[in-house]
C-alpha cells in the first residue's frame, strides 16, 4: 500500500479534509523525520499525547499511543506547522492546561481519565457549534488540531493500516454476494 493511499483513507475518515501541514507531513518517509527544534515543553507534550491517547484509545486492537502518533505529533508541530498555527496549537494546550487547574486542582496528565475526558467533551462541543466558551482561548481549534494529528497519525501508521483496516488489492474478482460483515474493518484500496 502506498503512502498516498494511506492519506486517501485517513482523509476520507476525516471528512475529504487536512490542513496542508499534515499533508506535507505524511508525505515524508518515517525514516526521514527528525525534530530539530522541539516546539513543545515535556507539559505540553504530555498534554497533546494524553489527548491522542483518549482519541483512540487502547481497545482489543493497539491505541494511537502504540501506533506512534505521539511522536507524529512532535514531529508535525515542530517541523511542519506554520508559526500561527504552532502558537494556536500551544495556546490551546495552556487554555487546556489551566482549566484542570482551575476547575480540579490538577495538571491535566494528572486528573482522573472521566475529568480529562469531561473536558475534551466540552472543547468538542464548542468546537461542533463554532462558539466560544468561557474559558475556551483556542482549545477548541487545538483539539480540531489534535484530533486531525491524531486520527491521521494513527491511519497513515503501519499499525493503524495494518491492524484497523483490510488490506483489498485490486484489481480483485467480482463477487456481487460478497458478505461485508466477513471482514470487519474499514476498507483499504
Amino acid at each position: 500500500m502506498q503512502r498516498r493511499e494511506l492519506l486517501q483513507g485517513a482523509l476520507i475518515l476525516l471528512g475529504g479534509t487536512l490542513s496542508e501541514s499534515c499533508t506535507r507531513a505524511v508525505e515524508v518517509p518515517i525514516a526521514d523525520r527528525t525534530i530539530k527544534t522541539r516546539a513543545l515543553t515535556t507539559g505540553q507534550q504530555g498534554i497533546a499525547h494524553r489527548c491522542a491517547d483518549l482519541i483512540i484509545p487502547d481497545t482489543d486492537t493497539p491505541g494511537a499511543l502504540a501506533a506512534g502518533v505521539g511522536d507524529f505529533i512532535d514531529y508535525v508541530v515542530a517541523s511542519w506547522y506554520q508559526a500561527d498555527e504552532r502558537a494556536s496549537f500551544i495556546r490551546g494546550l495552556d487554555a487546556l492546561e489551566a482549566e484542570s487547574v482551575r476547575r480540579f486542582s490538577a495538571s491535566f496528565t494528572k486528573l482522573e481519565a472521566s475529568h480529562q475526558v469531561q473536558l475534551l467533551e466540552e472543547l468538542s462541543a464548542v468546537a461542533e457549534r463554532d462558539a466560544e466558551s468561557s474559558w475556551d482561548q483556542g482549545g477548541a481549534e487545538m483539539f480540531l488540531q489534535i484530533k486531525e494529528l491524531t486520527v491521521t497519525g494513527f491511519y497513515t501508521s503501519e499499525l493503524g493500516s495494518t491492524v484497523e483496516r483490510e488490506y483489498v488489492p485490486m484489481p480483485g474478482r467480482y463477487d456481487g454476494f460478497f458478505k461485508f460483515n466477513v471482514v470487519g474493518k474499514l476498507w483499504a484500496r
